[in-house]
């Protein structure tokens, strides 16, 4: 499933793969990430959802097997994020209940939650959908960060394939302010 936020149609090039049966969810205008990232999770019907948006580059392969081995196996991972060390600064840490590292609970408020590439259990997904305000700023939790600490509290974490990255952030300056601004 892909979903875009706005008009634009599916591209030719995901039409030329229909083999592939891909779902495109457009919007009919731009109404924001919070809502279309509710409208994709109501649509997702497997056990797990790889999770990712338009601005990164993959660069691991072997990432998704041990990803749902993590999930199946420790119900307190949300998600298992797959930047390694490359995440902001984040720091890794050890805890003695998983035989991997996480994202430090609490550092800077994060380690709870992310959109960050991952996957994810869909159950999960749909539990932090319901936070999602319509738009961010308005009632309920909107922005990544407070759904993070929303998840933190509740005792969930992020795992880590490791420190070397699978994929790398190539969409700073590609926001939706910047984008309105008019400085693309």
């Amino acid at each position: 499933m892909i979903a875009e936020d706005g008009p634009r149609p599916m591209p030719e090039f995901l039409k030329r793969h229909r083999y592939l049966n891909i779902t495109w969810l457009g919007n009919k205008c731009r109404m924001g990430q919070a809502y279309t990232v509710k409208r994709l999770i109501s649509a997702i019907q497997t056990e797990y959802t790889f999770w990712s948006e338009d601005d990164w580059l993959f660069q691991g392969k072997t990432y998704l097997r041990p990803s749902q081995d993590i999930l199946d196996k420790y119900p307190s991972i949300i998600q298992v994020s797959l930047r390694g060390a490359d995440c902001n600064g984040h720091p890794l840490v050890k805890d003695r209940r998983y035989p991997f590292e996480i994202q430090e609970p609490g550092w800077g408020g994060w380690g709870g939650f992310s959109f960050n590439p991952s996957l994810c259990r869909t159950s999960d997904l749909k539990r932090v959908q319901k936070y999602l305000a319509p738009h961010f700023g308005k009632a309920g939790l909107g922005c990544e960060l407070e759904l993070s600490r929303a998840h933190l509290d509740k005792g969930y974490r992020i795992a880590t394939l490791g420190r070397t990255p699978h994929v790398v952030h190539i969409g700073n300056g590609r926001s939706r302010a910047i984008e309105l601004s008019g400085n693309q």
